[in-house]
């Protein structure tokens, strides 16, 4: 019963914070996991190691996402943390 209750609380936090995700990127009409995952999650992607560090390669396409999901978020947390 231990090991179903940890499980409900992990797919708990994956869907609230695909629906924080779904906000950030739509905040009108929010989206629902389907499309989430085919804009973010399924995105092709190769790490690269060179001189000791670590490296996330995207294809082009995808970097606009990718880049503007982390302004918003950078936005939206020192905006938290502000009101805090």
């Amino acid at each position: 019963m231990n090991a179903n209750f940890g499980y409900g609380l992990i797919a708990m936090v994956a869907y609230n914070f695909m629906r924080i995700i779904a906000r950030l990127d739509e905040p009108d009409k929010p989206h629902y996991a389907k499309a989430l995952r085919n804009k973010y999650l399924y995105v092709p992607g190769k790490v690269v190691k060179h001189a000791r560090q670590m490296f996330l390669r995207i294809p082009q396409t995808f970097k606009k996402e990718v880049q503007s999901m982390t302004t918003r978020w950078a936005g939206n947390l020192e905006a938290a943390l502000a009101m805090s």
